[in-house]
């Protein structure tokens, strides 16, 4: 099988593609630099910058599926110039990927595009499924509009799949290495109320969702890609805490975080009880049915 896949030296980019070569598909990667040293020689890697043009029609031609990972990191403070970045990367990125997809796949080419759970905005205890309609906030318009670009490509007969994310957890990935540290130096602590919500997934069972998605033609539209039990932040504290032998009992009030964090604090205090339905129903075995299982895995 003939795979493209965008925003291959991220966290998730890179662990796809270790079991993209191992399991022998024919790999091709767009990259903003065509000789990214942190990829295998195994692939085909073409240089595609994602705001500015679409994919060269020789990376696209006779692809079977295409797998888009690339966007501006969401970590970090929300400055005006930060949330334009973050908002231009995946729209008008996946604008051009589509748009080249459109002009060089064929009509049974199957799109998955990344997403994230920040669709649903802070909906409380309310269970959200993939039924439900995105909620408000800077991170829900992105994700809601980030879909949209990526339905586009239905209109030449793509099936196209787009993967709401949680929390990955990775050792690589910054959120991991930013909780890690904060954990470690004693400042663990239940943010707000920590009754909010959070939702997690390990790598290995979001490189598995990917490749269920990649194989399963039934598996169509959003997917809520979440652990199967997702945690109050006061409990994600003090499991973190454990797992690294560190004490969790401060709390930190909403009024410091939002003035610090500005818009990310939505983030941190919003609350998204986000359950994967579809996967659920197809059948997906996770492997990592716990955050106190995934915890212990990464760190």
């Amino acid at each position: 099988m003939r795979i493209v896949l965008t925003g291959g030296t991220g966290v998730i980019g890179r662990i796809l593609i270790k079991r993209l070569i191992e399991l022998k598909h024919e790999l091709v990667v767009l990259s903003r630099n065509k000789t990214t040293p942190q990829l295998s020689d195994a692939i085909e890697i073409h240089r595609w910058d994602p705001m500015t043009e679409i994919p060269p029609a020789d990376a696209l031609n006779n692809a079977d599926t295409v797998i888009h990972l690339a966007g501006e990191r969401i970590a970090g403070l929300w400055t005006a110039s930060k949330r334009t970045k973050v908002l231009n990367s995946r729209i008008i990125g996946t604008r051009n990927l589509v748009e080249g997809m459109k002009l060089s796949s064929p009509s049974g080419v199957t799109l998955i595009s990344a997403s994230a759970v920040g669709y649903y905005g802070d909906r409380g205890d309310q269970r959200l499924t993939e039924k439900e309609k995105p909620g408000e906030g800077f991170l829900a318009k992105v994700a809601a509009d980030w879909e949209t670009e990526a339905i586009r490509a239905e209109s030449f007969g793509a099936r196209v799949v787009r993967m709401r994310m949680g929390v990955v957890l990775a050792p690589e990935s910054i959120t991991v290495k930013l909780l890690s540290l904060a954990w470690s130096l004693c400042l663990g602590a239940r943010l707000g109320n920590g009754r909010q919500w959070w939702t997690w997934v390990h790598e290995y069972d979001v490189v598995s969702a990917y490749m269920e998605a990649v194989h399963n033609i039934n598996l169509i539209g959003p997917i809520n890609l979440v652990g199967p039990q997702p945690v109050r932040q006061a409990d994600f504290a003090k499991l973190l805490g454990l797992a690294l032998g560190r004490p969790a009992f401060l709390r930190v009030p909403e009024f410091p975080i939002k003035v610090v964090m500005r818009e990310m604090a939505e983030e941190l205090l919003g609350s998204k009880l986000v359950v994967p339905s579809v996967l659920n129903a197809s059948g997906f075995q996770f492997r990592y049915n716990t955050l106190r299982e995934a915890l212990t895995s990464v760190l």
